[in-house]
């Protein structure tokens, strides 16, 4: 006789392809406790497809696991003393057994049974208690939990069940200690009666055999009341889910066809897809067919084909791990209106989401909504740019900045202008000036939050294009500076009008208003509030333009305190880069990063004509002990030398006033009491002035970084015994 070859080896044929394809493995005779509960003295068999699955890198799309081949071995003596063992919730022709072993990420690994299945073993089909899946169990306490709920716990060992609930770091279920443990709290009601089971079709039966008793007929009678009661249980609640299903349907076609906006139409579809699928979060994603683009840039690949169906997958969402699934959703004609997103914790039942299948209610309603938005984005999208155009602001002044500004809510406007962009025309033509068009509204979008609704850009008319900005003044400010920094630094390749191609460049002036927020916004008033609070931005970009053009103008305040930001970064990133950029000590030395952006932030708005005097005044006495102190161990000249450079940038009127102001010396005799005298201005004493007034302060911040590197030494000021040689050195130095 032929000796039957173990559970482990058939897996060892499997993997090294000496099996026969066609035949299934046998893992073992069906253990007692299996018995216990209703199952028949079969064979367990298993496939050797599922198998190669169970064992392959865990991917759920494909249904592989992860598990290790030692674990698929050991799993006749698993079986044998299970942790648990339960009814299927999902199929009511299937059990579980839950061992006392876990996967790769810790999820309990659970077996699912079909008893009385069949397969395909040693080449002929035999009756077998069917294993047809083994995996780790996500979500694993609610799981238990919805099986304790039902009813469908059928044995589990109190002492595997703790150990397995600690290793997985769970509080062991409370309700668990209110069943039997280590006994068969009831037999399985997932087992299907089959009447041909070891009978051969061919033999004949005997009357006697056929002969039943007055109890086996009564017991059969109770088993078919039983199995009709459960099964016309489950015909109602199909019926109740349909008759549900229905309704909330038909609310949601009503809700649709009185939305007032896409926003309500998108909370809508979160409602509908929540209440059909069981879900905990949804978002859409609405999708141009035309453009063959999603309208918040959402990346997927679901709608390349008509015949894609829902795809389930885990992924991190807001932080958790949820399981997910894409739903597609196409018109009745097989044009794709977008897709669903829907989160939650247990996994999904693809069963419920036959709703959302082309031609039905759901979709159709959802096309005709999509159909309007599109058609509404038409019409306050400008063509060239694709950013919105003026109708489009006046919407999103109503719809968006009011509600901000009555919720006391920062908003800025930022206007652009692209300077000299009438030469650009004249010297390349329209179509490279349509060209920079494009590529600058695509920097400004791009650059922006747009994609996130969170702020968002329009086409003003011409070269003039607006950005609203919802965050903080001095936000706005920096991420305008950004802006105009890739605008400058981009290159746009047009076509001159000799038919060459030629990559051009060019800069862009703008100015940065934030709102009044104080201001009371209505709908009928918003437009006009808007315009009012519009003519300053306007006003910040002629500023701009009239100061040298590619700059960023706003409020001196706003300005100076980007401005101080700037000095501190260039003064430490040129003197001490060794000892990390600003950033970093921004975040190291919080109090004196602070401390000397405000010293500088007040020198520059006492920045007039009149108080340099007064400041050189105060600082002259200590400005060489400064520079010679720190001099030994920094680029002071360098240092000041970047902080020079910032100044002249970012306050360019101060070079423009000196070569304005007239010299008139006269003598103070020849002049009455109340006249005033008027002194040339020097370009260099001004910023030589303003440089040397924050030099203490930027100091501070050079003794607390030092500190922080046990250096201190170098930058003792009190007891710094400076030679005349030394002073000489710091002289030539300055």
């Amino acid at each position: 006789m032929k000796k039957e070859k173990s559970f482990a080896e058939q897996i060892d044929e499997v993997i090294l392809g000496k099996a026969n394809q066609f035949n299934d493995i046998k893992v073992c005779d069906t253990p007692n406790i299996l018995l216990d509960v209703g199952c028949k003295q079969l064979p367990m068999l298993y496939t050797q497809k599922h198998l190669k699955a169970a064992i392959q890198q865990k991917d759920l799309k494909t249904h592989r696991h992860g598990l290790t081949v030692e674990q698929i071995k050991s799993l006749p003596d698993k079986l044998s003393v299970p942790v648990m063992l339960l009814d299927s919730i999902s199929r009511k022709d299937s059990m579980i057994a839950v061992l006392d072993d876990v996967d790769l990420e810790n999820n309990p690994i659970i077996v699912t049974i079909r008893p009385n299945g069949q397969g395909l073993y040693e080449l002929e089909t035999q009756n077998s208690n069917f294993i047809t899946s083994i995996y780790g169990r996500e979500n694993f306490e609610k799981f238990i939990q919805r099986a304790i709920d039902s009813d469908n716990i059928l044995y589990y060992s109190k002492e595997k069940s703790q150990k397995l609930f600690s290793l997985l770091g769970l509080q062991f279920p409370k309700c668990l200690n209110n069943l039997d443990s280590d006994i068969i709290i009831h037999k399985s009601r997932n087992i299907v009666n089959t009447n041909n089971i070891n009978l051969n079709k061919n033999s004949q039966i005997s009357k006697e055999d056929n002969v039943m008793t007055e109890q086996e007929m009564l017991m059969q009678i109770e088993n078919l009341r039983r199995d009709f009661e459960r099964r016309f249980a489950e015909i109602d609640n199909k019926f109740s889910a349909l008759e549900q299903n229905v309704d909330i349907v038909g609310k949601f076609v009503a809700a649709i066809s009185t939305s007032q906006s896409f926003e309500q139409t998108m909370e809508h579809i979160g409602s509908v897809t929540k209440q059909l699928t069981d879900c905990e979060s949804v978002e859409f994603h609405c999708f141009n067919s035309k453009s063959n683009k999603f309208l918040d840039n959402f990346n997927s690949n679901i709608l390349s084909n008509f015949d894609d169906k829902p795809y389930q997958y885990t992924t991190t969402y807001k932080g958790e791990h949820m399981n997910a699934v894409d739903i597609p959703v196409y018109s009745s004609g097989g044009e794709a209106v977008g897709v669903i997103e829907a989160f939650k914790h247990d996994g999904f039942d693809l069963d419920k989401l036959s709703p959302f299948n082309a031609g039905g209610q759901i979709a159709n309603t959802i096309t005709l909504a999509v159909n309007k938005e599109l058609e509404h984005q038409g019409r306050i999208t400008d063509e060239l740019t694709g950013l919105q155009n003026r109708q489009g602001m006046n919407e999103y002044i109503v719809n968006t900045i009011k509600d901000r500004i009555n919720d006391n809510k920062p908003v800025n406007i930022v206007m652009c202008d692209i300077d000299h962009f009438k030469a650009v025309n004249d010297t390349y033509g329209h179509d490279a000036g349509d060209v920079v068009l494009k590529d600058v509204a695509a920097i400004l979008r791009e650059g922006t939050r747009t994609s996130n609704n969170i702020d968002c850009a329009f086409r003003f008319g011409g070269e003039e294009m607006i950005l609203i900005l919802n965050c903080e003044p001095d936000e706005a400010f920096k991420a305008a500076e950004r802006l105009r920094e890739a605008v400058e630094n981009s290159v746009h390749t047009v076509t001159n009008q000799n038919g060459e191609k030629e990559d051009i460049s060019v800069t862009i002036s703008m100015g940065v208003h934030q709102i009044n927020p104080e201001l009371t916004m209505t709908a009928e008033n918003a437009r006009n509030v808007f315009d009012s609070e519009f003519t300053k931005a306007d006003g910040l970009v002629y500023e701009s333009k009239e100061t040298g053009r590619n700059k960023v103008s706003a409020e001196k305040d706003i300005v100076n305190s980007f401005v101080a930001e700037k000095i501190i970064n260039a003064v430490l990133e040129t003197s001490m880069p060794e000892y990390g950029d600003a950033e970093r000590i921004k975040y190291l030395l919080p109090e004196s990063y602070t401390s000397v952006k405000d010293d500088i932030n007040k020198l520059l708005n006492e920045n007039t004509m009149d108080s340099l005097q007064q400041v050189t005044d105060l600082i002259n006495d200590s400005k060489n002990t400064v520079i010679e102190s720190v001099g030994t161990f920094i680029d002071v000249h360098g240092a000041y030398k970047a902080a020079e450079t910032v100044l002249e940038k970012y306050f360019p009127q101060i070079k423009q006033q000196e070569a304005q102001t007239e010299v008139s010396v006269t003598e103070a005799t020849d002049k009455k009491a109340d006249e005033k005298q008027t002194k040339p201005i020097d370009f260099d004493v001004v910023l030589n002035n303003i440089v040397d007034g924050f030099k203490e302060t930027v100091t501070k911040l050079m003794q607390a970084v030092a500190k922080s590197k046990g250096i201190e030494e170098h930058f003792n000021l009190d007891n710094a015994e400076i030679s005349k040689d030394q002073k000489n050195k710091g002289g030539d130095q300055r």
